[in-house]
């Protein structure tokens, strides 16, 4: 009888040790499980920061383009406006040359008539 007081004395004990263990298990679990959805909710904040930020970089890329490509072509429809305006230059040139000749003959024709 005492054998078996003292042996379920051990194993009352030993299972409220067990108990402590499990309690403490069980603390230690919550605790990080805690600090582990603090961890996730901060990197999911970061994410969101992150992907505001790309979306606008996107936004200023696309913007950018956009206006880059409107810039070329404007210089190209100035370009070809010079362009233009050289031949048309040059077409005047011509004409005035020839309207100075001509006038320099009828001068001559003039003079020789007098």
């Amino acid at each position: 009888a005492f054998m078996q007081h003292r042996f379920e004395g051990l194993l009352e004990e030993e299972s409220a040790e067990h108990g402590v263990d499990v309690n403490k298990l069980q603390l230690s679990s919550q605790t990080d499980l805690k600090e582990q959805k603090q961890v996730e909710a901060q990197l999911r904040k970061e994410q969101e920061t992150l992907l505001k930020g790309l979306e606008i970089m996107e936004e200023d890329r696309v913007r950018i383009e956009r206006e880059q490509q409107e810039q070329a072509n404007k210089i190209k429809s100035l370009q070809d406006q010079a362009d233009e305006l050289q031949r048309t230059l040059g077409s005047l040139e011509v004409e005035r040359r020839e309207r100075e000749s001509t006038l320099g003959d009828k001068e001559q024709k003039i003079e020789s008539y007098k």
